[in-house]
């Protein structure tokens, strides 16, 4: 495609559409971005109330995930910083979870869950209800943190299977034993 016909890509489409370069008045999608969101919001909510954590199926977590995604692509676009940052964190911990990474969990269906009902908060402040902005900040640690526990997990069993333990200082050895009994008691999560 000739590029004087390519159309502006992510945060450029965004500055186009604000400065009104488009030809388009970006107010006129307000009302439909919010409605969109509500939905997409509604839906998340049902889906996440559907999933079985024994067996969750990739079709519902793909349907989650798009539901993240689109509330996300629709913030970004009208700049609401609050509600992309959080969507974001929302999408890392969706994503490894469709792709099992993680095993979906009561904790994190429950944290998802939150998030959806402060991010109808956040948009219903954007919209020009509260004036309060929630605060975020646990819930962005709670997403972090249930999405790199895997990883966590992963390296401390790495570091039992080779038999590191017997080559580190006594402090570190025990810690690391502690993590081989801590891994034991995420078998079942």
């Amino acid at each position: 495609m000739n590029d004087r016909l390519r159309p502006p890509a992510g945060p450029a489409v965004a500055a186009a559409l604000r400065s009104g370069e488009l030809g388009i008045e970006l107010g006129q999608f307000h009302a439909a971005f919010f409605e969109e969101a509500a939905e997409n919001l509604a839906q998340l909510e049902q889906l996440l109330l559907q999933v079985d954590v024994a067996s969750a199926d990739d079709e519902t977590l793909n349907a989650i995930f798009r539901c993240a995604h689109s509330v996300k692509g629709g913030a970004a676009t009208f700049a609401l910083a609050d509600v992309t940052e959080l969507t974001h964190q929302m999408e890392t911990l969706l994503d490894k979870l469709r792709r099992h990474e993680l095993a979906p969990s009561t904790p994190a269906i429950d944290l998802l869950l939150q998030c959806g009902d402060v991010l109808r908060a956040m948009l219903s402040r954007h919209q020009g209800g509260s004036a309060d902005a929630p605060d975020i900040r646990e819930l962005l640690a709670g997403l972090h943190a249930l999405a790199e526990q895997r990883f966590q997990r992963l390296y401390a069993v790495a570091l039992l299977d080779v038999g590191v333990c017997h080559h580190l200082p006594h402090g570190l050895a025990e810690g690391v034993a502690k993590i081989r009994d801590v891994h034991a008691s995420f078998e079942d999560v």
